[in-house]
């Protein structure tokens, strides 16, 4: 028995291409997987982002506790928490 090959146009296989390049593209990505971070990894990163933040802004003294509050929003939001 036989097969018969089918006859596809090159017009049809390029419209199909394009329909699953298309859904690829508008496919939703997933985030990646974040791990776990203990206190203390979590606590060294809001540091460090405390300190980005008061460079930032100049060095200027007296915005501490914001600079931290700041950093800890960030981070948080990050390392999905």
């Amino acid at each position: 028995m036989a097969i018969k090959k089918a006859s596809v146009s090159k017009k049809a296989v390029s419209a199909v291409k394009e329909a699953v390049v298309s859904a690829v593209r508008k496919a939703p990505v997933a985030a990646p997987a974040r791990k776990k971070v203990s206190e203390d990894e979590l606590y060294r990163l809001i540091k460090e982002k405390a300190q980005e933040i008061y460079v930032l802004r100049g060095c200027s003294a007296g915005d501490s506790l914001d600079d931290w509050y700041k950093a800890e929003a960030i981070v948080k939001k990050e390392q999905g928490l």
